[in-house]
């Protein structure tokens, strides 16, 4: 996106597949898979460098979209910038020719094409290659005894060889522990709870309106510390908000709640907490003395740079 957003056309992309997202999400991601980074940089926006007219700050993005709003960023992405009349989708590089000696000025590499649908191939000459060839990935596959006794299902969690809409109300055993076992576990475990609770859908949070927060601090020497953080009185934090609190070499992290509490060690002497807001809020420092109250307040640094801060009240007791 950068190379053409520089002004360069003279590249061509290969890809299998009939739309952008590769294979990581198209094929191995399963209906309920999720971003799974604290910053958005699957998101269309990242940097300042990658800032248009087409591409502005994201506004209203999820924290950590699904599946389906993944591949819509990417495919937003790709015609924001420009980049779809160089993609040669459903198309299988076959074949690759060296040609020229390693030392030559005109050296370069000839490509034999062909769709993956059938039909005739052809060769395309580049001087240059990136490839990018996905995860790699192959289920190892495993017959347990007794499967064709079992009234139940039986399927992998990645690729959407599941059937989540017919897990509701039933036990669930995940084997294994690997990275989709982890994510097919709290995937369950938010949709019974979703659907068990009739949970409504998150508020939507839209800036500039003013946000505050009260972090407050309990501490004893016995107990530890506890740091809450919390919406002050007449504003809100989205539901699907990211807090992260580090005091000292201790990093406590997670989705906002409004009771929620994150339990340090007590400290020895006076620290700095560091509280980071995602969703667009920013993030502040907040000097923190496990035998001194104070209430202040303290500007919060917005990561949009398009828009004014924010400040937080502190309360620490």
């Amino acid at each position: 996106m950068l190379y053409t957003k520089a002004g360069n056309d003279n590249y061509v992309v290969f890809d299998r597949n009939d739309k952008v997202g590769g294979y990581c999400w198209i094929t191995a991601a399963n209906t309920h898979s999720k971003l799974q980074t604290e910053f958005g940089s699957f998101h269309i926006w990242w940097g300042q460098d990658l800032v248009t007219e087409k591409c502005p700050y994201p506004k209203g993005w999820e924290i950590w979209p699904k599946k389906k709003e993944v591949l819509a960023h990417f495919q937003h992405a790709a015609e924001a910038y420009g980049v779809l009349p160089n993609f040669r989708f459903k198309t299988n590089v076959a074949k690759m020719d060296i040609i020229g000696e390693k030392e030559d000025h005109d050296r370069y590499y000839r490509l034999t094409v062909a769709p993956v649908d059938g039909g005739d191939s052809a060769e395309v000459s580049v001087s240059s290659l990136f490839n990018y060839p996905g995860c790699m990935t192959r289920n190892r596959i495993i017959d347990y005894p007794g499967e064709d006794e079992f009234g139940g299902h039986v399927a992998y969690g990645m690729n959407d060889d599941c059937p989540y809409e017919e897990l509701k109300g039933n036990n669930v055993a995940i084997l294994g522990n690997g990275a989709f076992a982890v994510e097919n576990a709290a995937s369950l475990a938010d949709g019974l709870a979703t659907q068990q609770a009739g949970r409504s859908p998150p508020e939507t949070f839209h800036f500039p309106e003013v946000c505050k927060l009260s972090v407050v601090v309990e501490s004893g020497r016995r107990a530890g510390m506890e740091l809450k953080v919390e919406a002050v009185e007449g504003f809100s934090l989205p539901n699907n908000c990211f807090i992260g609190v580090r005091v000292g070499d201790v990093l406590k992290q997670g989705r906002y709640e409004p009771h929620r509490c994150y339990h340090f060690p007590q400290l020895e002497r006076r620290r700095n907490a560091k509280v980071d807001i995602y969703q667009h809020v920013g993030t502040c420092i907040v000097a923190v003395d496990p035998d001194t109250k104070s209430s202040h307040e303290v500007a919060v640094t917005s990561m949009d740079p398009s828009l004014p801060g924010s400040r937080i009240r502190v309360n620490v007791e």
